[in-house]
């Protein structure tokens, strides 16, 4: 298995000023995008499905907004590829100089590119122009990665490995994830329940070791872990859910990993019971 993450770092070309070299080796697939959670989530995916699928490389735009550093990267890696597909979010006028190199690149090998926008936009009709692969595909890989998840990460990693041989293969549909929800069963055990309720966000990028290691921990001390999901808190359809998932299997106490963001009007004081509020960090200090 060989796959390589180029991740943003902080301070690194966030206004283009200074070049870096990814030095990044080539591989029969490369995808380009500005958001870290979905870089994660991609990764998660062709980790776990170890050895069956192609060479892939991931890495991340914003290391790649200085004109040198996309041309070094283009001239080492890029050219080699056989499917490259890019989240531009934004459009052309967030990465003008690497999308016109990238697509005369592509166009002069014949490598099949994918130009998509980021987050759920829909197509652009200005990437479509310069993207090799049809309007079709694009749409089936754009709607796979807005879906988010590691189950919608993985089907577009085994589409992309079909897109190399076949390019009229037949694109899996996405799985929406709901606004909220169970991320487990919920619990059948006589345990007391502790409640964690979590951003859905946490899904969609593949950043759920955290709650599952809090799961475990409180399963140690004897409790019944039934981790939540929810877009927010504010959420009206969210919070129903939410009512009857309580409502279903009371808890004896609520994790909040939401860090207060229900605000005054808070739904899970309605389980009348004591809510710890838990603080995620994603830095070391």
């Amino acid at each position: 298995m060989t796959m390589h993450l180029l991740a943003a770092t902080q301070g690194t070309i966030g206004d283009g000023g200074e070049a870096v070299d990814l030095a990044q080796e080539p591989a029969d697939i490369l995808i380009l995008s500005a958001a870290d959670s979905e870089l994660a989530a991609l990764a998660a995916a062709y980790h776990a499905k170890a050895g069956e699928l192609p060479p892939l490389r991931l890495a991340s735009l914003l290391l790649l907004r200085h004109p040198m550093s996309v041309d070094l990267w283009l001239d080492r890696t890029a050219r080699h590829a056989k499917l490259i597909i890019a989240r531009i979010l934004g459009g052309r006028g967030y990465w003008r100089h690497g999308i016109d190199q990238l697509a005369a690149v592509a166009r002069a090998i014949g490598i099949k590119l994918a130009l998509l926008p980021g987050g759920d936009a829909p197509l652009d009709e200005e990437l479509l122009e310069r993207a090799t692969l049809p309007r079709d595909t694009c749409e089936a890989l754009r709607a796979l990665l807005a879906a988010g998840g590691a189950d919608n990460a993985a089907r577009l990693l085994d589409f992309a490995a079909e897109l190399l041989h076949d390019e009229t293969a037949t694109p899996p549909a996405p799985r929406p994830l709901p606004i909220a929800g169970p991320w487990r069963d919920m619990p059948a055990g006589d345990g007391p329940v502790a409640a964690l309720v979590f951003y859905r966000a946490l899904i969609e990028g593949g950043f759920t070791a955290p709650v599952a290691a809090l799961c475990d921990a409180l399963e140690r001390q004897g409790l019944t872990p039934a981790p939540i999901f929810v877009t927010s808190l504010k959420d009206p359809a969210a919070r129903a859910i939410i009512a009857d998932l309580f409502a279903e299997r009371p808890p004896e106490v609520i994790v909040n990993l939401t860090a207060f963001a229900a605000g005054d009007d808070d739904p899970l004081s309605a389980a009348d019971c004591p809510v710890l509020q838990a603080l995620p960090v994603g830095a070391p200090e």
